[in-house]
């Protein structure tokens, strides 16, 4: 094969433009982009004649790259890998043009064929999943404001009830009953605020990450 490369090279034909997800083949050893469909070009916003120009790697965040890497050199020596084996898509993040990321699909499928160079391709189908991550989150915060409006409302509940009962021990002269009831009121809010405020470190430390 040439420089130019065509669906048919591959064997995929019509599919590379009729799949309504982006359609990547890449040299494997080069790390070279040698085909990139019109989905492509609407995932990672890079015109084709700029994506035949970039590394693979230009579409991986900085943090996966070594591990981008390994796996295509292990793909190139031995043919295989665990991503490219399962044939299973996996959730990433990809990189757009602008630097932007996101959330992907990813299913890797090898290409039978070795170049003269010796070089293996493999095929990449990509979907754009950030609309169904984002609905994800959504609920997931939905769930979160739900279980701290329910421990607000047991802080609150917890409380009163306690205050009550070491306010009406002390009126009926039970001061060693009114002290334990503070204690023990104080205890639980303790443990309510406790939790609350190990969940909002949770969620700081996701959104720092």
């Amino acid at each position: 094969m040439g420089d130019v490369f065509e669906p048919a090279d591959f064997g995929i034909g019509s599919l590379f433009y009729a799949i309504r997800d982006a359609v990547i083949v890449a040299n494997a050893k080069t790390e070279r982009i040698v085909l990139w469909n019109q989905q492509a070009v609407n995932l990672f916003r890079y015109e084709e004649r700029e994506a035949l120009l970039l590394p693979l790697h230009a579409l991986v965040p900085e943090n996966l790259r070594d591990a981008h890497r390994k796996g295509l050199a292990r793909f190139q020596e031995m043919g295989s890998g665990p991503l490219i084996d399962s044939g299973m898509p996996v959730e990433l993040t990809g990189m757009r043009k602008d630097q932007r990321k996101v959330a992907i699909e990813l299913t890797l499928t090898p290409v039978d064929q070795v170049d003269s160079e010796g070089s293996r391709f493999v095929l990449a189908i990509v979907r754009d999943i950030s609309e169904r991550k984002a609905g994800e989150e959504a609920r997931l915060e939905l769930r979160e404001v739900e279980l701290r409006q329910r421990q607000a409302a047991e802080l609150h509940n917890k409380v009163v009830q306690g205050l009550t009962v070491a306010k009406l021990a002390l009126e009926m002269g039970e001061n060693a009953r009114s002290a334990e009831a503070m204690s023990e009121t104080l205890d639980s809010a303790r443990r309510i605020v406790d939790s609350l405020l190990s969940a909002a470190e949770e969620r700081q430390s996701g959104i720092d990450a």
